[in-house]
């Protein structure tokens, strides 16, 4: 379930109530509900955030090496097609715990201040044997007033093929032994995401 910290102390009482019913509405757990009237809307930011870019610092890059998997190649098709394939995954959602290297990351698309660090979420992407297959999208949600009510939308900023933004061990692989190869395999061989959908 989203930890409380994902609501900010700082605004309005009647804005944080919206964030929580929001949220309830929208989540069974710490999984989106993809059949019912209040099924989460998607968005992308703007159309950059289909595009693959590289942070050398983090040693993060999403391009995608030409010997990654169809399936993987497949999904991002898929979402950049249409995001709400978000909601027919099985991936659980989770707030994400800000720190240098995915405020780094995440701005090489999103222009955010310290006060919506505690409002992205994570969202890993499932096939549809519900296997993981590396696809996972960093949101946050847009809230509008119109007519006295607040609307809320979710905005894709940044789509991580590689789970570079917040990397962890693998294989037996030590999460610093992780960056470095996957960064190495997609910068050297590496396409950019735009291109899988041309």
């Amino acid at each position: 379930m989203l930890s409380n910290s994902y609501f900010l102390d700082s605004i309005p009482e009647h804005k944080i109530k919206f964030l929580h019913d929001f949220a309830a509405k929208k989540f069974d757990g710490n999984k989106f509900k993809a059949s019912t009237e209040d099924a989460p809307v998607f968005k992308f930011f703007d159309e950059g955030v289909k595009k693959s870019k590289t942070e050398k610092r983090e040693k993060f890059t999403n391009y995608v090496s030409k010997k990654r998997s169809e399936a993987l190649k497949t999904k991002l098709i898929q979402l950049f097609e249409d995001p709400s394939i978000i909601l027919k995954t099985e991936g659980e959602t989770n707030s994400v715990t800000m720190n240098q290297r995915i405020r780094n990351c995440l701005s090489l698309y999103y222009p955010f201040n310290r006060e919506d660090e505690d409002g992205f979420l994570k969202t890993d992407i499932r096939d549809a044997a519900g296997a993981q297959i590396g696809v996972r999208v960093f949101s946050t949600i847009d809230l509008s007033k119109e007519d006295g009510l607040y609307h809320g939308e979710y905005i894709i900023v940044l789509v991580d093929p590689h789970h570079l933004v917040i990397p962890t061990a693998h294989k037996g692989k030590k999460v610093q032994d992780v960056i470095n190869s996957t960064y190495r395999e997609h910068t050297s061989q590496g396409v950019c995401m735009t291109t899988l959908i041309k």
